[in-house]
């Protein structure tokens, strides 16, 4: 029978199935099977990752293969993937179809985990809203499932994280100067709007809460008993008691006098397979994922040099300082007129937003700031709410617009009585 049925209708056949994982299965059947394979490869792919990602995951994938010392090569990757929507090939073969969705099954989980947390924190605090004012709204039991447009952005967002990772984290070619924030600049973080930036810090923001923190102080925990039970020795004067412990970190990754907060930095760069792992194992096992990562060059504990936490904040600082200074003037975000918010807050090169939620979000927040500012350490807990990527129905519904300083809280709860924000603030103006 199957050598009786031309390839067309093989094909046609294998494009319904839901994943590459059964794909290869079917594959391994028969000749037949295997040779139509590649043939269905780009629509299973479509199946599983979605058109909404499935470029992204393109472009990681490529992003992959390049090495960050040959920077010709980086501004060729720039120009093909970053600059404009890549499109979905007609044709992709086997290898790489085993790779994306390998890649994508990484970013689906940790998309997920963040999203989860993200939401179980926004409804915690909509009840404490709720508790605090009559005059706030009532928070749900539970949150709605996030939309297939907000899971995107999840996605999309863990896919540059990892873009940026592979492309920007060489520490004998990347050293901070202007040269090298120019050039990420160039071919990086002009390719996206200013809320898209603001997503890609949220997302390194929830890694370094959710996934790489807890198991590393829970080693930093151990540590520190193994410590206690062979040396208890402090000054012969005073009451403080000194603890030797030994190294955090194997030897393939430690550093002299490190502190846990640069360690939880250092290990973001490893990628989202590393991250994926880490997330998915007991503690216990997170020393020896460590002792599995590639040895690291021994320069000093403090020299930001390789820190991929210090890397990103300093080149999206910077970046925007500088867009900053190039407007021809200089005023809040609320003051620009229509004509020039499309002239000057730049959009995506990459993507098409249906929903406008995102955008609402930068604008609302950062409002009172000049030019298209991200990363304002004041809006850490907005991002871990995960309010950038929420869809515009969402973020009326949980009351955002009113007064985002509700919302602009430590990940504690606890309110920062040190910052007066303006009440009266515009609604998002009508040319949104």
């Amino acid at each position: 029978m199957a050598r009786l049925m031309p390839d067309e209708i093989w094909v046609s056949i294998l494009s319904y199935l839901p994943d590459f994982h059964c794909l290869r299965n079917v594959a391994l059947v028969s000749p037949t099977h295997l040779r139509c394979a590649p043939s269905a490869c780009r629509q299973v792919l479509l199946n599983e990752i979605g058109h909404r990602t499935l470029p992204d995951a393109i472009t990681a994938l490529e992003s992959s293969k390049i090495h960050p010392k040959e920077q010709h090569l980086v501004v060729g990757f720039s120009d093909a993937y970053l600059k404009r929507r890549a499109p979905i090939p007609p044709t992709i073969n086997l290898s790489d179809g085993a790779a994306l969705s390998e890649l994508h099954k990484y970013v689906s989980h940790l998309g997920s985990k963040l999203q989860e947390i993200s939401l179980h924190r926004l409804v915690k605090e909509q009840r404490g809203l709720a508790n605090d004012r009559h005059d706030w709204p009532d928070a749900p039991a539970t949150a709605e499932k996030p939309t297939a447009t907000e899971a995107a952005r999840f996605q999309r967002a863990l896919y540059r994280f990892e873009i940026y990772c592979k492309l920007f984290k060489d520490p004998e070619v990347v050293r901070f100067n202007m040269d090298v924030v120019n050039f990420q600049r160039a071919h990086f973080f002009e390719c996206l709007s200013p809320w898209e930036i603001e997503q890609l810090v949220a997302i390194r923001d929830l890694l370094a809460a959710a996934v790489i923190g807890p198991p590393l102080r829970a080693l930093v925990e151990l540590r520190k008993n193994e410590a206690l039970q062979t040396h208890h020795c402090g000054p012969r004067h005073g009451s403080q008691v000194v603890y030797w412990t030994s190294p955090i970190l194997p030897p393939n990754l430690e550093r002299r006098d490190c502190h846990i907060n640069q360690n939880q930095a250092r290990l973001l760069c490893f990628g989202i397979k590393f991250l994926y792992e880490v997330s998915v194992s007991p503690y216990a096992q997170f020393y020896q994922l460590l002792r599995d990562l590639p040895q690291q060059p021994r320069y000093a504990s403090y020299n930001r040099v390789g820190e991929i936490y210090s890397w990103f904040t300093d080149a999206v600082d910077e970046c925007v300082e500088l867009s900053n200074l190039e407007l021809p003037f200089q005023k809040a975000l609320s003051s620009y007129t229509e004509d020039e918010y499309k002239a000057y807050v730049r959009q995506s090169l990459v993507a098409e937003d249906p929903d406008k939620g995102p955008e609402e979000a930068w604008y609302w927040a950062y409002q009172s700031f000049p030019g298209s500012t991200c990363n304002d350490l004041r809006m850490t807990n907005c991002r871990l709410f995960g309010l950038f990527f929420w869809d515009s129905s969402r973020l009326k519904t949980i009351n955002f617009f009113t007064r985002v300083d509700f919302w602009w809280w430590r990940w504690e709860g606890g309110r920062q009585p040190d910052f007066d924000w303006e009440v009266g603030a515009p609604y998002p103006p009508a040319f949104f």
